[in-house]
């Protein structure tokens, strides 16, 4: 995926219900869709001399940072949820099948994990507020008083 193209919510949702495992380029992609950005650090190795080029990300709020894995770690998809939703509430679960998870009064997702189940119900929520925004536009301005 080219880092000018952002997915969509609904995109990243579909591709996260495939996955059968984590997957560090779906990390990546979520977190550019919260604000996380992508640059290339060029150090020089003192022994040799050459260059080397490194993947940085920078933090929505500042500072260089590891991509949080998402999709791997229950942990970093809850900070996902934290970051979009502070004040939501919800919960995960798994088995030998996998995992599931809900947020506020969203259904219930299952996935391949309970951190790809959290993901999956962050976005969902996140596409639901869209909708909902959406819906405002269809106010009537002539309202009597």
């Amino acid at each position: 995926m080219s880092d000018n193209k952002q997915m969509t919510p609904q995109a990243l949702v579909k591709r996260l219900a495939a996955l059968s495992r984590h997957d560090r380029v779906l990390d990546e992609e979520i977190g550019k869709l919260i604000g996380y950005t992508k640059r290339f650090k060029v150090d020089i190795d003192p022994a040799t001399g050459e260059q080397r080029h490194t993947v940085v990300w920078d933090a929505p709020n500042g500072g260089e940072v590891r991509m949080p894995h998402f999709t791997r770690l229950i942990d970093d998809a809850h900070l996902l949820a934290e970051t979009l939703f502070p004040d939501s509430i919800g919960g995960a679960s798994w088995d030998d099948a996998g995992g599931a998870a809900r947020i506020d009064d969203g259904r219930y997702v299952t996935a391949a994990n309970p951190a790809i189940a959290i993901c999956i119900a962050v976005l969902e929520q996140m596409d639901d507020i869209a909708i909902d925004d959406d819906d405002d536009d269809d106010i009537v301005e002539d309202m009597p008083d």
